[in-house]
């Protein structure tokens, strides 16, 4: 089947999202002011449809939304205009991340310049390979043991935020961030369009450290995944 194929046919093939006991395909996200006050972060708010989207106004509320819905194959979900701020994921420095992204799943902002999805609070963590301390996150990410197949990722900005994590404490050295990225994914039929990336890069005076704004391909933590085919980054900037 062709990438084309895999994004806009296969979809109507995948099971539904199940929120309460209605049944979904996509979820709608806002910035919401309307929130009833003494509600936790953890408190989902809204029913996730376009008239009710759920809130997702600070990184907490978000991340909650994204926790749950991001993995589940043959959801959609769609982020209205505005300034999202997420902990995305730890990149290869992290088994565990906040949130990650599963197969045959789409996150659709409102446009290029209309929706921000905004890295906040990087962790210090430590690198799978070396064993070392390293400074490290990632926007959008799956967990890097995990391949994703038929994602695509569309019409927003990811701001990598790095000029504004602050510094950390790595052994006796003290340092800012080390690096961040836009998306990590590895896979089949990944689909990158109109995408925007900005304030990535290594914030670091150490050398070496590979930093993408976009990256897909096979992961060097999956021996089961080798290979990928079908990647398409289109009027990204």
């Amino acid at each position: 089947m062709s990438l084309f194929d895999t994004l806009t046919i296969q979809e109507y093939f995948q099971p539904p999202v199940i929120s309460g006991s209605a049944v979904l395909r996509e979820i709608f996200v806002a910035v919401r002011n309307d929130r009833p006050i003494g509600l936790s972060d953890i408190d989902f708010f809204g029913g996730g449809t376009e008239n009710d989207p759920y809130d997702g106004s600070t990184h907490g509320r978000l991340d909650a939304v994204l926790s749950r819905f991001a993995i589940i194959s043959g959801t959609s979900i769609r982020l209205g205009p505005g300034v999202f701020q997420t902990r995305g994921g730890g990149g290869n420095a992290n088994p565990s991340v906040v949130w990650s992204i599963g197969s045959n799943v789409r996150i659709i902002g409102s446009g290029m310049f209309q929706t921000t999805l905004q890295l906040v609070e990087v962790k210090q963590l430590f690198n799978l390979v070396s064993g070392l301390p390293i400074v490290t996150s990632t926007v959008i990410i799956a967990n890097v043991s995990a391949s994703v197949d038929n994602v695509d990722i569309s019409d927003l900005t990811l701001d990598c935020n790095g000029h504004r994590q602050g510094v950390f404490q790595c052994g006796r050295i003290i340092q800012p961030t080390v690096m961040v990225h836009g998306i990590l994914l590895s896979g089949s039929n990944l689909c990158f369009r109109r995408v925007r990336v900005i304030n990535w890069g290594t914030f670091s005076p150490r050398n070496g450290l590979e930093c993408f704004p976009m990256a897909a391909g096979a992961s060097p933590y999956n021996s089961s995944h080798p290979v990928f085919q079908n990647g398409l980054i289109e009027d990204c900037i």
